[in-house]
């Protein structure tokens, strides 16, 4: 019975992880929570990972691509964001560097610009430039970066 419960976790978990990528952490997590023992959770794990169904890289990966991609956030965010899968450090640097930097500027610059028009009623300079640096912060930006970008754009 053990064998088969084994079997079955196995080929669900499987299509838990075919669905899109994964952290090992996940996949933890939800075969403890249908009641499977951590020896056999292990096993699985190192199963899926033998069997490329999981890859603490590629989901590193997929999951900085996303979240620049998709939501627009900052590396600061995203490495945050990315910690509470438990992933190595190297592996989340990794993950990391695999955003183009031209294209994280011109990210960076795009949603600046959209914040400093939506702030033109604004007639301080310095409050708007204030405002606008505080958004990308709290999007992840660096500010070092933000503010040579919104050099630029003042």
């Amino acid at each position: 019975m053990a064998g088969s419960l084994k079997e079955q976790a196995l080929a669900k978990v499987m299509r838990y992880c075919s669905m899109r990528e994964r952290a090992p952490n996940q996949v933890r997590e939800k075969l403890i929570k249908w009641g499977l023992p951590s020896s056999q959770t292990e096993e699985i794990i190192s199963q899926l990972k033998t069997d490329n169904f999981l890859d603490e890289q590629r989901f590193a990966n997929a999951y900085c691509h996303d979240k620049f991609e998709f939501n627009k956030w900052g590396k600061i965010k995203i490495r945050y964001g990315i910690q509470k899968f438990q992933l190595p450090d190297d592996v989340i640097d990794e993950g990391l560097s695999s955003i183009s930097e031209t294209k994280y500027l011109e990210t960076i610059h795009d949603q600046a610009e959209k914040k400093w028009k939506l702030l033109r009623m604004e007639t301080d300079s310095f409050i708007r430039k204030q405002k606008t640096a505080n958004f990308l912060i709290r999007r992840g930006f660096e500010s070092a970066v933000i503010y040579q970008v919104l050099d630029k754009l003042t």
